[in-house]
């Protein structure tokens, strides 16, 4: 048996290498998201991936008799969660970068724990320590940098950067209620749930601006939904 620092030491490694891989997979999905939304329409294609990704998490979860929410309450927060975390916040850089680099998309999105930080010292009441406060400030002074080299290129225009900001806003506001619910499905209901449910309120919006839907399914679109639907949504989603 270990002695209790060096299990301590060894949770704290796997908690850091699992946040590594994290880390590399999020930033791995800019370039198939780029494919998708430059090859087909973006909210049409983004609809089919949480569909599909939801519904195998809720098919996956029902077979192993994982138990599954019943009460209005909790479905109508799994619905907001999707709607935040999901719809809006994919939706919006979806449409972003159908114009916009995967690399600039990248910087705009590493803004969420940053501006995480800084509103849930308002609304969770989480201190602002002077280390977190050193990290915001390198971290914002990175992303000012690299926004200011490129915003204004062919690689970022203005107005897709403010769309692409706008679903990272959104983003945070469903971390803000995740993190106030008090009663939480367990996480892979909770994953399929909020999937299934964005792909279910991206589908009148995908009518209304992208109408009946007409795509080429070439190589690259195939695996890059693949790659989406597979890794990211079902292993690599917050």
């Amino acid at each position: 048996m270990l002695a209790p620092s060096r299990a301590t030491a060894s949770r704290d490694a796997l908690g850091v290498a699992a946040a590594i891989v994290y880390v590399f997979l999020w930033a791995s999905a800019f370039v198939p998201s780029r494919i998708l939304a430059r090859g087909a329409p973006p909210l049409t294609v983004l609809s089919l991936r949480f569909l599909f990704a939801g519904g195998l998490l809720l098919v996956g979860a029902r077979a192993a008799r994982i138990a599954i929410p019943r009460d209005a309450l909790s479905w109508i927060q799994i619905f907001l969660l999707g709607l935040g975390g999901n719809a809006i916040y994919l939706g919006f850089n979806y449409e972003a970068l159908r114009r916009m680099s995967a690399g600039m998309g990248s910087i705009i999105a590493s803004t969420n724990p940053l501006i995480m930080a800084i509103v849930a010292r308002f609304t969770l009441r989480e201190p602002l320590t002077p280390r977190k406060v050193i990290g915001l400030l390198l971290g914002f002074g990175g992303v000012l940098i690299a926004m200011h080299a490129r915003t204004g290129t062919q690689e970022a225009r203005p107005q897709d950067v403010l769309l692409s900001f706008a679903g990272v806003s959104a983003f945070v506001a469903s971390n803000i209620l995740y993190k106030r619910m008090r009663l939480r499905p367990h996480p892979v209901v909770l994953n399929g749930g909020q999937l299934f449910c964005a792909g279910v309120a991206l589908v009148p919006a995908a009518l209304l601006l992208e109408g009946f839907p007409r795509i080429d399914w070439t190589p690259p679109l195939v695996v890059s939904l693949l790659y989406l639907v597979v890794v990211l949504s079902r292993s690599a989603r917050p």
